[in-house]
Parts: C-alpha cells; sequence; structure tokens
C-alpha cells in the first residue's frame, strides 16, 4: 500500500514538473515538459486499470475481459500520443533547423554584401592611384620645362586633396571591414597596413625628396639646370614615387583578386 501511494506521489510530481516546463517560453522547456506528462500518464495507467477493474460490477464482465479492454484501448491512446510527440519534437527540429539555415545563410548573404562593397571602394581607390602614376611617369627629365610640370603636378594642394582622398578611402572601408569574417579578414588588415605604410612613405617621404632634387635643379627663375648628378638624382627619385605607387597598386588589385574569389566561393555556399 505504501508503495503505491508512494509511487502515485512520485507520478503525481513528474506530472506536475511536466506543466511547470510547459510553462516556460524556451521551446526546448515546452517539449520537456510534454515528455513529461506523458510519462506520468503512462506511469498512471497500471494504478487506473487497477482501480476501475476493482471498482467495477461484477454483471459488466469478469475481470479479465476489462483488463483486455482497457489494456487494448489505453494502448491505442499511448500509440497516438506517441507519434504526436515524435511529430511535434520532430517538426519542431525541423523549424529550428530550418532558422538556423535561414540565419547562416542570411550571414552569407551580408558577408557578400561587405566584400563587395570593400571590392568597389578598392577599384574606385586603386583607379585614382593608376591615374596618378601614370601621369607621373608621362613627365619627362630632359628640360627645365618638364621638370617644372612635375613641380606643379605635385604641388602642395594636389597632394592635400589626394591625402584627404586617401582619409575618406580608410574611414569608408573600416565601415565594412570589420563585418566581414574568416581568413581574408587578416589578409585584408594586412594588405591595408601594407597600403597605410607605403602610402606613408610616398606623401611624407618620396614626394618630399623628389620636391627637394627638383629644387636643387631649377633655379629661382625655372630656367637653368645645376649638374648631370642632380639630373640624374631627380630620376632616381622620381622612380621611387612610381615605384612606391605601383606597390600600393599591387597590394590593392591582390587584395580585389582575393576578395572577388571569396565572393565567387559564399555565393556557391548560399545557392
Amino acid at each position: 500500500m505504501i508503495v503505491s501511494v508512494l509511487s502515485i506521489l512520485a507520478v503525481v510530481v513528474i506530472f506536475m514538473w511536466g506543466i511547470t516546463e510547459c510553462l516556460k517560453p524556451n521551446a526546448n522547456n515546452r517539449v520537456l515538459g510534454v515528455v513529461l506528462i506523458s510519462v506520468s500518464l503512462i506511469l498512471l495507467l497500471p494504478f487506473s486499470i487497477e482501480i476501475s477493474v476493482a471498482n467495477m460490477p461484477s454483471t459488466a464482465g469478469n475481470d479479465g475481459d476489462w483488463i483486455g479492454f482497457w489494456g487494448s484501448f489505453l494502448g491505442s491512446v499511448i500509440g497516438v500520443a506517441g507519434a504526436a510527440i515524435f511529430a511535434y519534437m520532430n517538426t519542431n527540429f525541423q523549424l529550428k533547423e530550418q532558422r538556423k539555415n535561414d540565419l547562416i545563410n542570411a550571414l552569407e548573404i551580408e558577408d557578400i554584401k561587405n566584400k563587395s562593397k570593400l571590392l568597389s571602394l578598392n577599384n574606385e581607390y586603386v583607379k585614382d592611384i593608376i591615374v596618378l602614376r601614370k601621369n607621373i611617369e608621362g613627365l619627362g627629365t630632359n628640360n627645365v620645362a618638364h621638370i617644372a610640370k612635375i613641380k606643379k603636378y605635385i604641388a602642395r594642394d594636389k597632394m592635400i586633396k589626394l591625402n584627404k582622398k586617401r582619409t575618406e578611402y580608410v574611414v569608408e572601408v573600416s565601415v565594412y571591414v570589420s563585418c566581414i569574417g574568416g581568413e581574408i579578414l587578416h589578409d585584408f588588415i594586412e594588405t591595408q597596413d601594407n597600403i597605410t605604410s607605403e602610402w606613408g612613405k610616398f606623401s611624407n617621404t618620396n614626394v618630399k625628396e623628389l620636391n627637394n632634387s627638383i629644387n636643387k635643379i631649377i633655379s629661382n627663375d625655372d630656367t637653368n639646370f645645376e649638374t648631370v648628378k642632380e639630373t640624374s638624382e631627380l630620376e632616381l627619385k622620381l622612380n621611387a614615387v612610381i615605384c612606391n605607387l605601383k606597390k600600393i597598386e599591387d597590394s590593392i588589385e591582390d587584395m580585389n583578386r582575393k576578395l572577388t574569389a571569396s565572393i565567387a566561393n559564399k555565393r556557391k555556399e548560399v545557392m
């Protein structure tokens, strides 16, 4: 008798525990609650059958008939309940997986957008670098007029404008670079650090040295060469500027190739 009472009490505790879990907002808790309630009802079945058979009138059939009836009836109920619970849990799992896949796809699409924007920014920036390099390459050093054009081309107002465009590019890039992931993020940051270093050499060192060489060659009235040696030095400084710009250009184009490959791979994953 004591064992029966304790068993029923345990079943009631499991049932109440299931009710508590069902009232929680988390889907996993609700699934656990449904399982606990189902288990408690299944455990309660033997006691229910025993009580119903014990209190059944003698004219209603013998105990074996009623036990067979209840066994068949409750077995069907358990089967249907089990199938319903399985269907619920399976559907819930599929919905969770679908939501997870949708989230992953959304993140992948966002990553593609950010990388595409970085690619666009790089393309715009490298155009300016290429134009600058080609314009400087087109400037000769064989006469005073050509050297005067070099001096005019790298005048202070033009350098201020170029540095401003460089600053704007860095600000725009920083908005998107923190949103990309994977190994390419490390590559992009490393490339940008190298570009920043090379640009610093270009604007703060190479251009100043080129200006100093020009000032040695051209007199105050911009009409006379000083020495052949100084002209050779000018060509070296001019080449240093061109090489520096080519390094920046190559770094950006290398990063663009990596971005393009990464975008293509991401699109395959999403599709």
